[in-house]
């Protein structure tokens, strides 16, 4: 299985390694990935014991959310790398991709999966808190959090610096950050799950 391929963390354990890791750390990483697969499969068997294979097939949602696998593994390889803020800069990423997704969908639930891709370009242009006009409760508690990511593409003076020394710098010094950010992590897949979850009920329009 992927989440548990030796192969693949020996690859890294001895690539962060040799950039200064301590291996409990790769070890509890690897751990956190498994944990995180682990929601992912239940999430998704959820959905598939839920709901219809032509509903979640026709959602863009559901096809992001799919790609949560790859994700995963490229947020722990690029951290344990020392590229912290491009792995939080990726989550920025997923998470734009998971408000888009749900805006198309529940804007346009009678869509062929096909013709929700067309759009895609139109739906860009659109303000992140746009896109979640639809969730009057949850809007303020996505705002917030995407602004937190934000801060990682957006750099302050303070952050330009940090960022210079993400490569080796905050490995030498034991991966500081690692429980907040993993926290970062959770936070997008809750958010984008919730999101999924949401565009696949009782359509907003008809």
């Amino acid at each position: 299985m992927f989440s548990t391929d030796s192969s693949i963390w020996n690859a890294i354990k001895n690539l962060s390694h040799n950039l200064g890791v301590k291996e409990d750390t790769i070890i509890k990483a690897k751990q956190d990935f498994n944990k995180l697969f682990t929601r992912w499969n239940e999430t998704q068997s959820e959905i598939k014991g839920k709901y219809k294979s032509e509903k979640i097939e026709k959602t863009l949602s559901w096809s992001n959310f799919f790609s949560w696998r790859d994700y995963f593994f490229c947020y722990f390889l690029l951290y344990l790398s020392g590229f912290r803020h491009t792995a939080i800069r990726e989550l920025r990423f997923y998470l734009e991709a998971s408000a888009r997704s749900y805006y198309i969908d529940t804007m346009h639930q009678e869509m062929t999966f096909n013709c929700k891709v067309s759009i895609l370009k139109e739906v860009r242009r659109k303000r992140f808190k746009e896109l979640l006009k639809e969730l009057p409760k949850k809007r303020k508690e996505f705002k917030s959090f995407y602004d937190t990511l934000c801060d990682y593409v957006h750099l302050s003076e303070e952050a330009q610096t940090d960022a210079t020394r993400d490569f080796g710098f905050n490995i030498a010094v034991g991966l500081r950050f690692y429980e907040e950010d993993l926290k970062m992590l959770e936070k997008t897949f809750k958010l984008s799950s919730y999101l999924l979850l949401h565009s696949l009920e009782k359509p907003v329009y008809s």
